[in-house]
């Protein structure tokens, strides 16, 4: 019964925030009784703190697809105000990257909507570099293809490795990102092969002259991902 109220004031909140309201719902916090004896003053829990807690450790699915949501509203009516949030919070960014591997699929995909959000920003994109995150991106890519799902992954990949060298580098040294690009150039749909394309073409420079899977075998991809020599963007 708990959750289920939970969730509906999570819902209350995306409502609110979706209504122009998310400068309110930032500068709420939890007030929690402190576990010192002898202070009866209760300790102040920021928003974010309590939502991302919510996003990974409920064991109601729907609240944490709810909590996820919340963010991703914020995200979206105050991006930078948002992000400051969520970087305050201690392992925030690592309990989010977990969060795309909930068993759940729908918090996982709700988890990568989310992420899709904040994946333009550097420490975000640094972040995914350097926590395994284009390898996880790529499977989660080629398993949900031809969905959706796929696309938001690998436009995910796409948003971090833009401007971002070492990303680049790392990635064009893993044979399984490089073979999953492949792939998904081959088998994706359309638009996640777009994608593809688009990545492949960042990495080599622009010497993949046309942006359309269909006129590239997974050999010159390959070939060409691997000979990659220094950023375009």
């Amino acid at each position: 019964m708990a959750e289920e109220v939970l969730q509906i004031l999570l819902e209350i909140l995306v409502d609110a925030i979706d209504k122009g309201h998310g400068k309110w719902v930032l500068q709420t916090g939890s007030r929690q009784p402190n576990g010192n004896a002898g202070q009866e003053e209760p300790t102040q829990r920021d928003i974010m703190e309590v939502l991302l807690d919510l996003s990974t450790s409920s064991n109601a699915h729907w609240v944490r697809i709810c909590a996820l949501a919340v963010i991703e509203s914020l995200a979206t009516a105050l991006p930078e105000q948002t992000l400051e949030k969520i970087l305050k919070v201690p392992s925030a960014l690592e309990l989010l990257m977990n969060a795309i591997d909930d068993p759940v699929k729908d918090v996982r995909n709700q988890a990568l909507i989310l992420l899709l959000r904040l994946s333009p920003h550097e420490q975000v994109k640094l972040f995914i570099t350097f926590d395994d995150g284009f390898q996880n991106l790529i499977r989660i890519a080629q398993s949900e293809s031809p969905t959706t799902v796929s696309t938001d992954a690998l436009s995910i990949v796409f948003n971090s490795l833009k401007g971002n060298i070492p990303g680049q580098r790392q990635f064009c040294e893993s044979p399984l990102c490089l073979a999953g690009l492949v792939s998904l150039m081959d088998l994706a749909a359309p638009a996640t092969a777009s994608v593809a394309v688009d990545c492949v073409r960042l990495l080599c420079r622009g010497s993949l002259p046309v942006p359309i899977a269909a006129n590239l075998s997974p050999k010159e991809v390959f070939f060409g991902a691997s000979c990659f020599s220094g950023p375009r963007f």
